[in-house]
């Protein structure tokens, strides 16, 4: 029997300047109080089956004190059909410590579990292996500015199913953003992201976001040999002691993939509460 390798590596989020801690657990500390983030991306046309749900939830501890524990848990699941998924686990461990009145640093830890599900079908069995997956990484963030750097798929897992030898081959991730004050009550965030492997940067993702009003934002994206985007998110929208945000991206893939008209969506609802509503 012929094996065939193959690395394996996350599907990128389109909306990922909300998705920092899926990279680096380290960037959990900066999370509300309580957050809850659900999200869904999926493509439109010839790959209509083909998609992701992402499940981050994450609390703070020791608030009022100078250190912050914020622990968390992600489920991300990524399907093409009914018939293939692959998830992750993770439990999540970030630790805040004020370097002065304007820097804070952060390191974190991630570990849990991927798995490669294939359904049965009328003539074949189905298959469902497991492998250890982890990350880790250490968080910078200012009054108008967060960078951070991590280790991922730090295991260099080894999983077979069916005839496929996947590796979870390890790379860093490298992210930084910066928020310029336009006037009081509009601003601008610039964000990038590198993923850097053993064959150099992979890929790189860059946004620039700008806050409209206080309640909303909207800006533009690009994926490297991906394509274009645009989002739009309604911010802090607030029932009682509860806030909520919600956003949704409309990504047009590069040339390779439009012939298949194929476009992607990403939505996410956020509910999160403040420290400052529980006291």
């Amino acid at each position: 029997m012929q094996i065939c390798a193959q690395n394996l590596y996350p599907s990128f989020f389109l909306q990922f300047q909300n998705n920092y801690a899926f990279d680096n657990p380290a960037a959990g500390s900066t999370y509300a109080y309580r957050d809850l983030r659900l999200l869904n991306s999926f493509y439109t046309g010839l790959l209509k089956n083909i998609g992701q749900y992402y499940m981050d939830a994450s609390f703070q501890i020791n608030k009022k004190n100078t250190v912050v524990h914020a622990p968390g848990l992600v489920i991300d699941s990524e399907y093409e059909t009914e018939l293939l998924k692959r998830t992750r686990v993770f439990f999540r461990y970030a630790l805040q410590v004020p370097l002065n009145s304007r820097l804070k640093l952060s390191a974190g830890i991630a570990g849990g579990v991927f798995n490669y599900s294939v359904r049965g079908t009328n003539s074949s069995a189905g298959i469902s292996a497991f492998a250890p997956d982890g990350s880790a990484g250490i968080w910078l963030q200012g009054k108008k500015m967060n960078a951070g750097i991590s280790a991922n798929q730090i295991f260099n897992s080894e999983i077979t199913p069916v005839n496929y030898r996947f590796t979870l081959s390890r790379y860093a991730t490298l992210v930084f953003d910066y928020r310029i004050d336009v006037s009081a009550r509009t601003n601008l965030l610039i964000a990038a992201k590198y993923y850097v492997g053993a064959e150099g940067i992979r890929g790189m993702h860059g946004a620039v976001i700008c806050g409209i009003i206080p309640n909303v934002s909207a800006g533009v994206l690009y994926h490297q040999h991906k394509g274009f985007g645009g989002t739009v998110m309604l911010k802090e929208l607030q029932i009682d002691a509860i806030y909520g945000d919600l956003s949704f991206t409309y990504f047009q893939p590069s040339s390779s993939l439009n012939t298949l008209n194929s476009n992607r969506m990403e939505m996410m609802l956020r509910i999160f509460l403040k420290r400052q509503n529980m006291d």
